[in-house]
């Protein structure tokens, strides 16, 4: 073996020897999986996409336009046809249209017969923790859908918006 033959094995050893403990430090300084507290961690809440029976659901209507008693018009329909209105208000954020669905992933399939009873509502998945279904009035909006007609629209809607999943942390 030549003495330059033995310098070159030398240095292909060493870079092998540091290539091996630059692994084993990567592998053992890794935390990626483990439970500490204060992590990230994505995780996907279950999501109610089964539409409920309007008795099952749960309003906020907000009024946004500079239509007085709206919202307390809107929400004696609402209850005229079974829904349970926790609240009645104003909201300063105006929607454009109709009006704006707001809802979590524990209010998919209520939020999607709300957009079904307001024409053209806009469905707005804010990942909200509660079951609550807030219904902002826009200036464009007339009336409800009629209730016969309903039922056809939850069809022509097709599959309800779901919310993004969000990463929170742990701890």
């Amino acid at each position: 073996m030549t003495l330059n033959r033995a310098r070159a094995l030398g240095v292909l050893g060493i870079m092998a020897l540091v290539a091996i403990i630059a692994v084993v430090w990567t592998i053992t300084r890794d935390h990626h999986g483990s439970s500490s507290a204060g992590k990230q961690a994505c995780t996907v809440t279950a999501m109610a996409t089964k539409i409920p029976q309007p008795n099952e659901i749960q309003l906020r209507i907000l009024n946004a336009t500079n239509k007085p008693g709206l919202a307390t018009a809107i929400a004696n329909q609402f209850k005229a046809r079974g829904f349970s209105v926790l609240e009645v208000g104003n909201s300063s954020e105006v929607p454009t249209g109709t009006a704006q669905v707001r809802f979590g992933p524990k209010a998919v399939g209520a939020a999607h017969l709300v957009r079904a009873e307001v024409p053209q509502a806009q469905p707005i998945a804010d990942n909200g923790k509660d079951d609550v279904v807030v219904l902002v009035l826009g200036p464009e909006l007339v009336e409800l859908t009629p209730k016969a007609s309903v039922d056809s629209t939850v069809k022509a809607l097709g599959e309800p918006v779901r919310p993004k999943p969000t990463c929170e942390k742990n701890g």
